[in-house]
């Protein structure tokens, strides 16, 4: 290879003080050892830290789900419990309590209800989430806001399998 190009800078750095070329070459290490430090380290550092909170958020998680397992357990079970026969009685019902006006459409084939519901935007939200507790699924959900009686729409409903 052609070092040409070295000699003019090897005679530069012979032609500065030994005192000089000592500070200059602790300065250089200096720089690459904060070159590493921002460049690598800290980064890396974060993402172990980073790591850490999330492993304990799911540990966290993990030890909630299997505190809480047999209560899952049970909904689980109230779910399935709920039938198709069951569903007209248990909407209204539950949309009387809730001060909704409700109209059930006929059966679907897939043994799902076609209701219409018109409220408060707070009542029917708590009536969906009653429902949704009692193991009715929400299929479908087509809300307006009527400016007179609140919100009006349709929902889609079947009980959860």
């Amino acid at each position: 290879m052609n070092n040409d190009w070295k000699k003019p800078l090897q005679a530069r750095w012979q032609a500065i003080a030994a005192r000089d070329r000592l500070a200059l070459v602790c300065l250089g290490a200096f720089l690459l050892m904060m070159g590493f430090w921002w460049g690598a380290w800290l980064p890396v550092q974060a993402a172990l830290h980073n790591a850490r909170a999330n492993v304990a958020d799911q540990q966290a998680l993990q030890a909630h789900l299997r505190s809480h397992a047999a209560q899952l357990a049970s909904r689980g079970k109230t779910v399935m419990a709920t039938d198709t026969s069951a569903l007209p009685a248990l909407l209204t019902a539950s949309a009387q309590r809730r001060g909704l006006a409700v109209a059930l459409q006929p059966a679907r084939p897939d043994q799902s209800l076609s209701v219409t519901v018109q409220g408060a935007p707070t009542d029917v939200v708590a009536w969906l989430r009653e429902l949704q507790e009692a193991g009715v699924a929400t299929r479908q959900l087509r809300l307006s806001r009527d400016a007179e009686t609140g919100w009006q729409g349709e929902v889609v409903l079947a009980a959860a399998s």
